[in-house]
């Protein structure tokens, strides 16, 4: 079964506060320099599959929205994901 991603959006989610991209090839290179959200973006998918990030992280826990080292409060997170499934037998 192959599972594509093509569509992420993450709002207040870990320390990004709002980013979003389409995905037109079958392969993805997220580049950046450090502290810039690429973790993040690896962790709001297994977030979504798993309801844990990279860290071991549960729930809420995993998703919270931050600022540097502070968590931010009354903040609205939000993972949203256009996927395709190609089922082979």
């Amino acid at each position: 079964m192959d599972i594509k991603i093509k569509y992420i959006k993450l709002e207040n989610f870990k320390g990004v506060k709002e980013f979003e991209t389409y995905f037109e090839s079958d392969v993805a290179l997220i580049v950046g320099q450090n502290a810039t959200g690429k973790t993040s973006i690896m962790d709001a998918w297994l977030w979504l599959l798993f309801d844990r990030d990279s860290r071991g992280y549960k729930g809420a826990e995993a998703a919270k929205p931050m600022n540097g080292a502070d968590f931010l409060h009354n903040l609205e997170t939000a993972v949203t994901v256009k996927i395709t499934i190609d089922s082979k037998p």
